[in-house]
């Protein structure tokens, strides 16, 4: 595996929060900083709110998170799967919308 590919899933890995408490203001706005749950003063990088999907008439908004960070030659980097915002939690959407994939599946 090379070093990027490994970055990567380390990044994976991480659990991600809006570095903001203003739950109301999220839905609003199209990008917001984030950061790492273990520190959640520091900012991390930003979501960005990327569309919309439907899954048995909930309506979830979909983001891509841009960490910023030292990738080989790169400042930034942005994940290369979809979040879900999840009790104020950055959850993978494979995992999101996979049943039994993750503790108490999704509401």
């Amino acid at each position: 595996m090379f070093k990027e590919e490994q970055e990567t899933k380390k990044e994976l890995e991480q659990v991600y929060i809006p570095a903001t408490e203003e739950d109301i203001v999220l839905l609003k706005r199209v990008r917001f900083p984030i950061a790492f749950k273990n520190t959640p003063h520091e900012i991390c990088g930003m979501a960005l709110r990327v569309g919309q999907v439907h899954i048995a008439g909930n309506k979830q908004t979909l983001y891509r998170l841009k960490l910023r960070k030292n990738f080989a030659r790169r400042k930034t980097a942005t994940l290369p799967t979809f979040f879900i915002l999840e009790h104020g939690v950055f959850v993978p959407y494979e995992e999101w919308c996979t049943p039994g994939a993750r503790k108490g599946g999704h509401t």
